[in-house]
């Protein structure tokens, strides 16, 4: 999440703000707007189970809703 926090505010700072990225969970951060969290917010509990090689690729259009996992690997 870092990375694509990163990415949005580059493209912000570049005056291209067009996307808005809104969190549905955890519950203290839903609604929040993924810019408005500090670094510090994307610091993942660890998981229960844990599948090696889980990685997915996404192409994402505009006007698409998607949810994104919480992760604390080096990915």
């Amino acid at each position: 999440m870092n990375t694509i926090r990163r990415w949005l505010s580059f493209d912000h700072e570049l005056g291209i703000p067009t996307w808005e990225v809104v969190c549905f969970s955890p519950f203290h951060h839903a609604g929040k707007d993924l810019m408005d969290l500090e670094e510090s917010d994307f610091v993942c509990p660890q998981p229960v189970y844990n599948i090696p090689g889980m990685k997915k690729e996404v192409t994402v259009d505009e006007g698409m809703e998607f949810i994104l996992s919480c992760s604390t690997g080096n990915q």
